[in-house]
């Protein structure tokens, strides 16, 4: 009976060590169970299986995700499909979290793309050793993207970049008309020359403008009368803010020209000419008829430096002087080349 005891306690203990080495290589695989993958993939039908983005991982990798990755890594892929496929991607690690989009012309394509984006999260080096040792035409080509990002910046699809032209000279010519230069409002005409890119354009203009008046306060004779012409150059910058079919924005400018008056039907008569000076401010509107083709319209007000006064010989008072804030409208055509 000793010896049986004896025996029977022996196997106690040799079972014991047994569960304690078990619980130990438990604990120590416990320490592994923070390593691999978590990969949620919600595509609509016709879209590749998660089984098949996950082969494609474990193919760039080459060899199962769960070898290669550092840390745990959560993935789910959302896959819409309206004007176009696209796929959100959330991710998240110990170490940082990241939201994505990626856009492609099929599903397939976005598959591709997801399985690119996890294998390098999980092991870039990897996918570079599997990339050189595959033939290229194996192998997706990705846009370039960094290895192992901390965050995850949005990624779109590419866009044809246009080099065409963007700064294009004009010429052009409008109706003017002009309110507080001269004795009533006047009509008159301005050519155009200037310059235009996206954000801003600048221009030349050069402006005519004339006026027939009448003396109330003349006595003898009384049909005399005055003719008074207006002759300026206009130069002017403006912002642009461009639309489909037009463009507009705010304009500042400063003009330098004279103001010249004639006097008829009187036994005295003299032509007299003043100059002007006036800076303008207001905004302009450009319509698109065809790709070279606009119809501008210019509005300002126009604040003279210099305001000369408009007589009659042997009439004491002035029959007229310019107004403190005169004001112009043009509107006319516009050819780009």
């Amino acid at each position: 009976m000793a010896s049986r005891s004896r025996a029977w306690r022996l196997g106690l203990g040799f079972a014991g060590i047994l569960c304690g080495l078990a619980r130990g290589a438990s604990a120590q695989g416990g320490s592994e169970g923070g390593r691999g993958l978590s990969f949620v993939w919600r595509a609509p039908e016709g879209c590749p299986a998660a089984s098949h983005v996950e082969t494609e991982i474990d193919k760039l990798l080459g060899g199962p995700a769960r070898d290669h990755a550092r840390d745990e890594l959560r993935v789910q892929a959302t896959v819409d499909h309206g004007a176009g496929w696209l796929v959100t991607l959330e991710t998240a690690s110990k170490t940082a979290n990241g939201h994505r989009t990626i856009e492609a012309a099929t599903c397939q394509g976005l598959a591709n793309a997801t399985a690119l984006i996890v294998a390098l999260m999980i092991d870039p080096d990897a996918v570079a050793a599997r990339s050189a040792q595959t033939k290229p035409a194996d192998v997706p080509i990705p846009a370039p993207l960094p290895a192992a990002p901390p965050t995850l910046a949005p990624v779109v699809a590419p866009t044809t970049v246009s080099r065409g032209r963007t700064t294009f000279g004009f010429v052009g010519a409008s109706a003017a008309g002009n309110l507080g230069v001269l004795p009533g409002p006047d009509a008159g005409a301005s050519v155009t020359l200037g310059l235009v890119r996206p954000r801003w354009r600048i221009e030349a203009r050069a402006v005519y403008g004339f006026r027939q008046v009448r003396s109330e306060t003349l006595s003898n004779p009384p049909d005399a009368y005055g003719r008074f012409s207006f002759t300026a150059g206009t130069l002017s910058g403006c912002l642009s803010f461009a639309q489909p079919r037009m463009e507009w924005g705010p304009c500042v400018g400063a003009e330098l020209g004279i103001v010249r008056g004639q006097g008829f039907g009187a036994s005295q008569t003299t032509s007299e000419s003043s100059p002007w000076f006036g800076l303008g401010a207001g905004a302009f509107l450009a319509i698109k008829a065809k790709g070279w083709l606009y119809f501008p319209v210019h509005a300002d007000a126009v604040v003279p430096l210099w305001r000369p006064h408009y007589v009659f010989q042997n009439v004491p008072t002035p029959i007229f002087q310019s107004w403190p804030v005169g004001a112009r409208l043009t509107a006319g055509v516009e050819l780009r080349f």
